[in-house]
């Protein structure tokens, strides 16, 4: 849902410590051949690709489709949506477990309780600590439900490393009559390098509250956690911890293609948002369609040269 209110982040506000952005900042100055070298650097484990995709629906009478592509291409922005409006409904849940010696459990909670209250007297922290531990509904069912709660706080933008996967054309691209944008990482690192990866299992994660010294960042990782079905999505995931249903900058020259599915129709929408795009000086992208093969059940890419803010 868009707000009357328009609430634009920027990078600095993303989840990251300040020697990573420092050094996102020292290497986002570098030709674009050294950057793509150091980009990997940067992530020998998980290497990033050279370009990320996201799918959208494009029907033109459909406002709300070129309003949201608008923002992409015109605008050069990251629509962060809310965890809420998925349709996933279990994705970024986790597990609380919380065992151990009795003993152990009450210093453990005294400590948190501490930490959210320093003022608070001791004979009423003891209360809480023992109601938290004789309660009908377990503490870590009660931790789970503000776990989920927090979820739909978080602004989420989600990519593929896939343009050509059936099944997210079918899904996210309006039946193959929508479109794909391609971002060249290295053009913007201080954005996409926070694309990380999605990570897909069989079963949730887990937070040991007992054991966990930083909770934050265990909470911050089940984020990117799915159920292995959706593992054909090849999903990246960039996520604000407090920016759902915002919007995120991000550097004109990372926006480098337009794919077009393979029963595209809304081709005047798409020119007259290119010569938007055109008009404030943006770099040109390139655009693309896909095309089905005649022999097998894929798609390949044509080069669609014939467009007016293309090269």
């Amino acid at each position: 849902m868009y707000t009357n209110t328009i609430h634009i982040l920027r990078h600095h506000d993303l989840l990251s410590t300040q020697d990573i952005n420092n050094f996102l900042l020292k290497i986002d100055q570098q030709p674009i051949y050294k950057r793509r070298k150091l980009l990997n650097l940067k992530s020998q484990n998980e290497p990033y690709p050279h370009f990320i995709y996201k799918f959208l629906p494009l029907t033109p009478d459909k406002t709300k489709d070129v309003e949201h592509l608008s923002n992409y291409l015109v605008e050069s922005r990251l629509w962060l949506s809310s965890p809420a409006s998925f349709n996933d409904p279990f994705g970024m849940r986790c597990r609380y477990i919380f065992e151990g010696k009795s003993l152990d459990k009450r210093k453990h909670l005294d400590n948190r309780f501490k930490m959210l209250d320093p003022n608070l007297p001791k004979k009423e922290r003891e209360k809480i600590i023992s109601n938290s531990l004789t309660s009908k509904q377990p503490l870590t069912e009660t931790l789970e439900n503000i776990h989920e709660q927090h979820i739909k706080e978080n602004g989420v933008c989600c990519f593929s490393e896939d343009t050509r996967n059936f099944l997210m054309w079918s899904h996210y691209g309006s039946n193959h009559t929508g479109i794909s944008l391609q971002f060249q990482i290295a053009q913007d690192m201080l954005i996409f390098t926070h694309a990380n990866k999605v990570k897909y299992s069989d079963e949730y994660p887990v937070i040991d509250y007992l054991k966990n010294n930083d909770l934050n960042k265990a909470m911050a990782q089940t984020l990117f956690h799915k159920s292995g079905d959706w593992a054909y999505e090849e999903e990246r995931r960039i996520i604000h911890p407090n920016g759902a249903n915002s919007y995120l900058q991000f550097n004109p020259c990372a926006l480098t293609a337009l794919i077009l599915g393979c029963e595209f129709k809304a081709t005047n929408v798409i020119k007259t948002l290119l010569n938007e795009r055109m008009q404030k000086n943006y770099p040109s992208i390139r655009i693309f369609r896909a095309i089905r093969d005649k022999t097998r059940y894929s798609i390949y890419l044509q080069r669609q040269r014939d467009w007016t803010g293309s090269h």
